[in-house]
């Protein structure tokens, strides 16, 4: 009886808990002595946090305590710390509590072999012993330590340094290869390697790039490799920069990464701070962005728009938190912190209302691999990167590899040579390799020299080279483009290439014509000889550009669909132009002095130079003698009023500087200091003046220029109109009339009549000109449109134009200060000028006979 009860209570018990009796963790294979945490799972399982659970391990890797599974995860490449593998790897068991082996941090399960050897020791062959490090390098699996022996500079094949570069340890088994950054399929090559490294020839291994710099640790070498410019993340240069040693463990100055070597210096500030001129401070970064790994902030810059790649916003936006190392969204790139919602889906994939979930994007284009597909979805109008479209446009297909040349944008047919190097890239002499572009390129206004340095590769935007490659000099002003005979009006592309070229399929090329063209009055045919791109004068292709036909006279305008009955004016332009106010000419982007209403060019507010719309309210630019106060600082395009000028008085005590006719503020009262030509307060002076003296600013901050005293930016008026791009240092790099910055970053001026020049302050090196101007010379003095040049006739009232097609007769005005819809050269009442002057003739004489006999009606009557 008492033995049936037990029995019975005891199968009961067993039940109840569904685990042997030892153990009660379920799926628990090895419990604790006082079984409250498990010590190892049961194969597929994984313990919590406090190891009282056995969890169903997540679906990467089911081996229990395994680091890094097999892709086919029946084997563990890596177990976790204080674990090893058994013989077949299949399991990750508790290291042995002893290991017999001297110096050994971890044996293997029959103690015979050590898995890791101490820090400063390492296994012999067999990895029966752990032996002392060689002298050269104490670190395990390290190739190469640094000079202080305190970090790897490279580890050995298959293992890959941490964070620190202290340790070398097993490469993922993503990608053995160490510093490559994306293995072929087969795990066998590398696709491509990580910056600071190149291929070899079988993409077996990814070493240091070529030794243009043989100093450890620097980022950039001196022309002649003798000195370091820049050393790498971590390290500084010695006192002469011929080494890159180990940043100094502490750093007195408040804010700073890495000290020099006296710790006198800042060679690198802390994320959110920049250094001052002199290296010695490490001040808040300008105010574009305080929040540190923001690349986009708000405009009040209190919360983060975007964060910086491997960053996520925390739940107000007002941090940059790392992004969790796991995110369980299928189809998520980056999880929230929180792990519940998705801040950025995989390619491909979009997120539902919520960012729980990424779904497949929406089919807008249901072409694989296109980036944009047009309307009607049938063809691709842009493939993604590393995808060319097939002769239909109807597929978007990989890129051909033929080109292997490294670095090489475009190869040659027989893939011998590269046509175009990629972006930093030069040719050799024999265009057989792509080199790193020298450091510094002695040929003004030169992109990307050769080699040697001797000629230029590519001139930089608005420059075209001589013909020796040995100059780069200021392009036409009316068509920067080579061998183009007239530019469109951003002067982006060609309208219409010279004699003998035709353009590209973008237009913004003119490459050499087909050697022959045999259709009849054709001035230019394409590639294949089958369509004509320009007919001669005086002839207009068809529909399928495969004549040139007789133009018909109805309209001298160009662009113009539909002429007036007089031919002067034009009523309706083709599609994509617009018409100006004096319906003189059909343009592709409205003049200055209009904006864009409709299909037409509307005039400006009188009060604007330049506007986005009508109103008072909406100018973009001002006249000569007045400032532009923009209506919403965070919709800086859609502009503001135009106020009156600087006036010295009680903010201001000099208004010194002038830009556009209109004088600016260069020294404030006070602690004031200039912001684009306004006195602001010294509270919020850090923002963008670093330095400030005597109510002027010397040194701006990144993102500013200096100019006359005061710190402008680039986005807004005036500053736009001086300086197109600045550098760090709160200087600017270069200036909007093509004249270069002198030393101090500060841009010289043009005559006023010039928008852009060769040298400072001389009318006659206008290489475009101002608004209100014209000319008919590559380079010279500026008309204005009201007077005549060269048998060019002025317009009364005209306030932008352009020399005549014919570079004779009345300029071709696009705006008048009246209004008056003519352009000023015909008369409004439609008679020809014979009729007027004989009606005038004849009022002349009906007046003069009423005088007279008035006069004699009065003398006779009054005699009478």
């Amino acid at each position: 009886m008492l033995v049936g009860f037990l029995l019975v209570f005891t199968v009961t018990q067993a039940h109840r808990t569904s685990v042997s009796t030892d153990c009660p963790i379920v799926n628990c294979q090895t419990c604790s002595q006082d079984k409250q945490t498990c010590v190892a799972c049961k194969q597929g399982f994984v313990p919590n946090e406090g190891n009282t659970e056995c969890n169903s391990a997540p679906a990467e890797c089911p081996i229990v305590n395994c680091q890094t599974c097999s892709q086919d995860k029946q084997t563990c490449v890596a177990c976790k710390q204080g674990f090893v593998p058994n013989e077949g790897n299949t399991e990750c068991n508790s290291a042995p509590a002893e290991c017999p082996i001297v110096n050994c941090q971890t044996c293997s399960q029959d103690k015979q072999t050590c898995v890791a050897c101490k820090q400063g020791f390492v296994p012999n062959e067999g990895n029966t012993e752990c032996n002392s490090a060689p002298a050269e390098c104490p670190i395990v699996n390290c190739q190469t330590c640094s000079q202080d022996k305190q970090t790897c500079v490279a580890c050995k094949q298959g293992f890959v340094p941490n964070e620190g570069n202290t340790e070398c340890n097993s490469a993922p088994a993503e990608c053995p290869i160490v510093n490559c950054q994306t293995c072929s399929q087969d795990k066998q090559t590398c696709v491509a390697c990580k910056q600071g490294f190149v291929p070899n020839e079988g993409n077996t291994e990814c070493n240091s790039a070529p030794a243009e710099c043989p100093i450890v640790n620097c980022q950039t070498c001196s022309q002649d490799k003798q000195t370091c410019v820049a050393c790498k993340q971590g390290f500084v240069p010695n006192e002469g920069n011929t080494e890159c040693n180990s940043a100094p463990a502490e750093c007195p100055i408040v804010n700073c990464q890495t000290c020099s070597q006296d710790k006198q210096t800042c060679v690198a500030c802390k994320q959110g701070f920049v250094p001052n001129e002199g290296n010695t401070e490490c001040n808040s970064a300008p105010a574009e962005c305080p929040i540190v790994n923001c690349q986009t902030c708000s405009q009040d810059k209190q919360t983060c728009v975007a964060c910086k790649q491997g960053f996520v916003p925390n739940e107000g936006n007002t941090e940059c938190n790392s992004a969790p190392a796991e995110c369980l969204i299928v189809n998520c790139q980056t999880c929230s912190q929180d792990k519940q919602t998705c801040v950025a889906c995989k390619q491909g994939f979009v997120p539902n209302e919520g960012n729980t979930e990424c779904n497949s994007a929406p089919a807008e284009c249901p072409i694989v691999n296109c980036q944009t597909c047009s309307q009607d979805k049938q063809t691709c109008v842009a493939c993604k990167q590393g995808f060319v479209p097939n002769e239909g446009n109807t597929e978007c297909n990989s890129a051909p590899a033929e080109c292997l040349i490294v670095n090489c944008q475009t190869c040659s047919q027989d893939k011998q040579t590269c046509v175009a190097c990629k972006q930093g890239f030069v040719p050799n002499e024999g265009n057989t390799e792509c080199n790193s572009a020298p450091a510094e390129c002695p040929i003004v206004n030169c992109q990307t020299c050769s080699q040697d340095k001797q000629t230029c590769v590519a001139c930089k935007q608005g420059f075209v080279p001589n013909e020796g490659n040995t100059e780069c000099n200021s392009a036409p002003a009316e068509c920067p483009i080579v061998n183009c005979q007239t530019c469109s009006q951003d002067k982006q592309t060609c309208v219409a290439c010279k004699q003998g070229f035709v353009p590209n399929e973008g237009n913004t090329e003119c490459n050499s014509a087909p050697a022959e063209c045999l259709i009849v009055n054709c001035q230019t045919c394409s590639q294949d000889k089958q369509t004509c791109v320009a007919c001669k004068q005086g002839f207009v292709p068809n529909e399928g550009n495969t004549e040139c036909n007789s133009a018909p006279a109805e309209c001298p305008i160009v662009n113009c669909q539909t002429c007036s009955q007089d031919k002067q004016t034009c009523d309706a332009c083709e599609p994509g132009k617009h018409l100006t106010p004096t319906k003189k000419a059909c343009l592709t982007d409205c003049p200055a002095g209009t904006y864009l209403s409709g299909q037409t060019c509307a005039p400006c507010d009188p009060s604007c130079a330049e506007c986005s719309g009508a109103g008072a309210s909406r100018c973009t630019a001002c006249p000569a003698g007045k400032m532009l106060r923009y209506a919403d600082e965070s919709k800086l395009n859609e502009g503001g009023q135009c106020v009156e000028q600087c006036v010295e008085g009680p903010e201001c005590e000099t208004c010194g500087l002038t830009i556009g006719g209109t004088k600016y503020c260069s020294k404030c009262k006070g602690n004031n200091v200039p912001l684009n030509g306004v006195c602001t307060s010294n509270a919020a002076r850090t923002q963008f003046c670093t330095t400030a003296a005597d109510g002027a600013c010397t040194v701006c901050a990144a993102g500013y220029f200096v100019q006359g005293g005061g710190c402008y930016e680039i986005t807004r008026q005036p500053g736009k109109q001086v300086c197109a791009l600045t550098d760090n240092k709160g200087k600017c790099q270069t200036c909007t009339n093509s004249l270069g910055p002198d030393g101090a970053g500060t841009c010289p001026s043009c005559d006023p009549t010039c928008k852009t020049c060769s040298a400072a302050n001389a009318a006659n090196t206008c290489t475009t000109c101002a608004t209100g101007y014209y000319k008919i010379a590559l380079e010279g003095a500026c008309t204005s449109c009201e007077n005549d040049s060269n048998g060019i006739t002025g317009v009364k009232g005209c306030l932008n134009c352009a020399p005549p097609p014919s570079n004779t007769g009345p300029v071709l005005c696009y705006l008048m200060k009246d209004g008056d819809s003519t352009g000023g050269n015909v008369n409004k009442s439609g008679l020809s000028t014979g009729a007027i002057a004989g009606i005038s003739v004849a009022v002349i004489v009906i007046v003069g006979g009423l005088v007279g006999f008035l006069c004699w009606w009065f003398i006779c009557r009054g005699k009478a």
